[in-house]
């Protein structure tokens, strides 16, 4: 997995399931937000801590594993 960014209608989707707060709603679009949002964000929360804990590891004693 790697992050390759968000498009523009990602923003517009989610803008959307606020201003249509409801169930019903959200369940049409559920899978299009997973895609869209949730798994792109988990790429970049994934790539970034492993950034992180890279940078941290000279100055530490952190086992690294990447999941």
């Amino acid at each position: 997995m790697a992050f390759h960014g968000f498009d523009r209608d990602t923003f517009l989707l989610l803008a959307e399931n606020k201003f249509n707060d409801s169930r019903p709603y959200y369940e049409t679009v559920k899978e299009q937000i997973k895609q869209k949002a949730i798994v792109p964000m988990r790429e970049i929360c994934s790539e970034l801590s492993f950034s992180i804990t890279l940078s941290l590891k000279p100055k530490s004693n952190i086992l690294l594993v990447k999941i």
